[in-house]
């Protein structure tokens, strides 16, 4: 696009135009390229559950979506380790299901230098991971995308050190991550929010409780977190310092103190005392 504009300008007579800025920019480009901010690509988790049940629908498997947790991951790892192709070249999907296999081509087809990770939004079980893990495989892409699960209720926050040790657990997934993961935490359950104490009570257990994941690839494991601002609105995410940079962790009051600053301006003159570990678990809705 930028030639064609260049083009049309010199066309038009315009050169001067075209030899200002507009050139500048494309010199730029030619010696760095257009990677010079990696780009990470985000969807939610329901989404690549229902490409997938529709495609076990045409094929006559029955729905996906209505499968076991356990059901899937054999499913999925099954084909993970299958060579041939599994989408049919004659399926017609829906428009939903069509953008996200557009978008896995799309990513197929970039330098890999160029992206990020995969982020997906909702993400709740092991099998999310590994169906993006799918998505992109049958799509081509020939490097290891990293694949990052945001966790984003209280359950899954919960959930988080079952989720991440399971995953962990699984060859084929260790190898294609070579022992590294990342993991998103953020609150963004907009059917319910508790209070930002108790979302800051979930995102402190889940940062804390995923370091006792798999102890021999635990040097491997990085949390993040996307920041969120009441009520449900949502700045870019924060990477917050990694578990494997041998910071182990940060105390309750300090992370409570951290949210509530960020979510609510300057802190109020005075001391904020969150109690120990023994009282988090207050944060719980009974």
């Amino acid at each position: 696009p930028l030639l064609l504009c260049d083009r049309s300008l010199r066309t038009c007579g315009m050169s001067e135009i075209a030899d200002g800025t507009l050139r500048d920019t494309l010199r730029r480009l030619a010696c760095f390229g257009l990677g010079l901010v990696r780009l990470d690509i985000r969807q939610n988790a329901d989404r690549h559950i229902q490409a997938f049940d529709a495609l076990t629908r045409y094929y006559g498997l029955g729905s996906y979506a209505s499968w076991s947790e356990a059901d899937k991951q054999a499913f999925l790892l099954r084909e993970l380790n299958d060579k041939r192709p599994l989408f049919p070249r004659d399926w017609q999907p829906e428009a939903e299901v069509r953008d996200l296999l557009d978008t896995c081509k799309v990513i197929a087809g970039q330098d890999p230098d160029a992206l990020g990770s995969y982020v997906i939004s909702m993400a709740s079980q092991p099998s999310d991971v590994l169906a993006v893990a799918l998505l992109l495989k049958q799509s081509g892409v020939g490097f290891p995308m990293r694949v990052v699960p945001l966790l984003e209720t209280l359950a899954d926050l919960d959930n988080a050190p079952n989720c991440i040790d399971t995953l962990l657990a699984i060859d084929w997934y260790r190898g294609y991550t070579q022992g590294r993961q990342e993991v998103m935490i953020g609150y963004a359950d907009s059917a319910e929010y508790p209070g930002a104490l108790v979302v800051a009570c979930g995102e402190y257990r889940a940062r804390e409780t995923c370091r006792s994941c798999a102890p021999d690839t635990a040097s491997g494991l990085c949390c993040s977190m996307a920041r969120a601002t009441p009520p449900l609105e949502y700045a870019p995410p924060h990477r917050c310092n990694p578990i494997d940079s041998g910071v182990r962790g940060i105390v309750p009051k300090f992370h409570v103190w951290g949210c509530f600053s960020v979510q609510a301006g300057p802190p109020a003159l005075g001391r904020v005392d969150c109690g120990n570990d023994q009282r988090l678990t207050l944060g719980h809705p009974v």
